[in-house]
């Protein structure tokens, strides 16, 4: 028999979740929602993946934006979409949910004629389903006569090529109802498919559903049909496995406890139980194992906004079982879920940095020219930016620009898939203040989530208690914002110019904000001047954050020459991310131009001489 590709075969259900972003408010009353992956078999697909199996989705999706959408958030987990077919004459299926209590979450489904439910055995390459060491199927696609008919064409595949099956009842009454025939004909259909399983999964009620009667009477009549291994979720006590004996009482099973978590959304629950099962029958793992992850993995995305979004990750897992010695708390929880759902980026980066507000506010001032000046001559900075990388072998340029003064600037690297940073504090406040001010959180969902966020501090390890209190209360209500927005956030710490300046103190601050619960994805620094620093640095970060994607070198206007030998000191460095570099690149030509002594095609030509001189590549395009 030949090796399989995945892992994981999944096959159903896919749509599009808006979640309610309003808690304890039912779908009618929310006024905002968050978009996610959605449906059975595409929560699924993601969880699967999160926990490091090779994932494949086989369903439809309309050729609208939802189904390119999906295409491209699941591409973005890597989820295998091959057999992602696009179907030109339905549109993709929706779900509103709205957070109305812990216990229960409101839905209204939009199915009707959806492009999922379509799927067709001409869908069905029976090569490879055979590619796969498991498939795993929802009963949902038993509700229509063609969906179905795939349903058994895979099923039938992957017993003949001697894999692994699974089939998860996937009640939904409102589905069910609605069918051609009623639940008595989804029952009857996914009954007629049972001897194909090895696995049949469900809550007591949709064991019941299935059955067609009481969940004893059903359990007793389903192993009639199959010696599949029954697993029976059981909310927030646990699961049961029931091979090959159904107890009279389903109590007198054995249950593997669940995890005591805050709730806040039941839906998707059982998603993330099977995929942390499966994780582990993937690997050999002994049914119990196999439950115990599946717990956990329910019981952290319970704890969470969304189903597919909140799907944990191996670390997060690993946490709450209790294999790893550090202390499971919900900060970190928080803090690993977040740095295995974001993006990643080549490093390191290459950043010319023109977020600067305040230097050209005086030099509007001092020239009398209008704001618009600034937007233009920033428009220059970003020509020589894209002359410089277009003939660079440089993988990763990216940008640090402003949206208040750069907006037009922004929006064009961010869509040329530039690593792209704004800045969000008050210029020069200490303690840290935001330019945005109480609507901090509120500015930065109008972002495109592909931005960075870019925050400066000036914080020293010895500074006052208050201030620092202070400060730190403004880094914990941006980093919240941050994991609330979807943006990365790009700490940029300086010790004060005014006082008392070495690269130990640097260091003392930075394990006071990992202490205080502040975990940057990218650190933004002065250069180090010695190896005992960066060491001192790698060694504290490794310690407080592995996954922090590591340091920036900054400028502080310092000469060419100066920030060039930095750079190429770091260049060794495990932690180096890249630099990002403005004032040393820009100032004296923007003071020549807003005087009338430099034209646009000198700014980009000495600009462009600049930027080029950090980078490995030395030819230039000036235009």
């Amino acid at each position: 028999m030949t090796e399989p590709h995945f892992d994981i075969i999944c096959l159903g259900r896919v749509a599009v979740d808006l979640y309610g972003e309003q808690v304890a408010t039912p779908v009618e009353e929310a006024v905002s929602f968050r978009r996610y992956i959605g449906g059975s078999s595409g929560n699924l697909a993601v969880g699967c993946a999160r926990l490091g199996l090779r994932s494949a989705l086989i369903s439809r999706v309309g050729a609208d934006a939802m189904g390119t959408y999906l295409h491209a958030a699941l591409g973005r987990e890597e989820v295998d979409t091959t057999y992602l077919n696009v179907d030109v004459s339905r549109r993709t299926g929706l779900a509103f949910l709205g957070l109305k209590d812990a216990d229960a979450a409101t839905l209204d489904f939009y199915r009707e004629n959806c492009a999922d439910i379509a799927l067709s055995p001409d869908d069905i390459d029976e090569g490879f389903i055979a590619s796969s060491a498991i498939l795993a199927m929802t009963g949902t696609h038993a509700s229509a006569a063609h969906s179905f008919a795939a349903l058994e064409k895979a099923a039938s595949a992957a017993r003949t090529a001697g894999r692994l099956t699974i089939l998860d009842i996937d009640y939904r009454s409102s589905i069910w109802t609605e069918a051609e025939g009623g639940p008595e004909c989804v029952a009857s259909r996914l009954r007629s498919l049972l001897p194909k399983i090895d696995y049949l999964v469900g809550n007591e009620e949709e064991f019941a559903a299935l059955g067609q009667t009481s969940l004893s009477e059903a359990l007793v009549m389903l192993r009639t049909l199959t010696q599949a291994t029954f697993i029976v979720k059981r909310g927030a006590s646990g699961a049961t496995a029931l091979h090959p004996d159904i107890p009279t009482n389903l109590d007198a099973a054995t249950l593997v406890p669940g995890y005591a978590v805050e709730v806040m959304n039941v839906v998707g629950a059982g998603d993330a139980f099977l995929s942390g099962m499966i994780s582990q029958l993937a690997a050999g793992a002994p049914i119990e194992q196999a439950l115990t992850v599946g717990n956990a993995c329910g019981a952290l995305v319970v704890s969470r906004h969304g189903c597919s979004d909140a799907m944990p990750s191996t670390d997060e897992v690993d946490l709450l079982v209790g294999r790893p010695p550090r202390e499971a708390s919900p900060e970190w929880l928080k803090h690993l879920h977040w740095v295995t759902r974001r993006r990643n980026w080549p490093q390191p980066v290459a950043a010319l940095a023109f977020d600067h507000r305040e230097p050209f506010e005086m030099l509007l001032e001092q020239t009398g020219s209008p704001a618009k000046r600034v937007g233009e001559f920033k428009a220059l900075l970003t020509q020589a930016a894209i002359n410089v990388m277009e003939v660079s072998d440089h993988t990763s340029p990216g940008a640090l620009i402003d949206g208040r003064f750069g907006a037009a600037s922004l929006q064009k690297l961010t869509d040329l898939g530039w690593w792209v940073s704004r800045p969000v504090e008050a210029t020069g406040s200490r303690p840290l203040r935001f330019e945005a001010g109480e609507a901090l959180e509120t500015n930065m969902r109008s972002w495109d989530s592909r931005q960075m966020v870019k925050c400066l501090v000036w914080y020293h390890p010895d500074d006052e208690e208050v201030m620092k209190a202070d400060q730190i209360r403004s880094l914990r209500r941006l980093q919240h914002a941050c994991r609330s927005t979807d943006h990365q956030l790009v700490l940029e710490v300086i010790l004060p110019l005014n006082g008392p300046r070495n690269e130990s103190d640097l260091i003392r601050a930075l394990g006071q904000l990992y202490e205080a619960g502040i975990y940057p994805d990218w650190w933004k620094l002065e250069p180090p001047t010695s190896d005992q620093t960066w060491n001192g640095l790698s060694e504290m970060i490794k310690a407080q954050d592995p996954h922090c994607n590591g340091v920036f070198l900054l400028g502080l206007g310092q000469p060419l020459e100066d920030v060039l030998r930095s750079i190429r000191f770091a260049s060794d460095q495990p932690l180096y991310a890249g630099f990002a570099i403005g004032r040393t690149i820009f100032k004296d030509a923007a003071d020549l131009w807003f005087t009338g002594k430099m034209d646009d095609k000198e700014v980009i030509k000495v600009i462009s001489e600049r930027f080029s001189s950090l980078l490995p590549a030395k030819k230039v395009k000036v235009e």
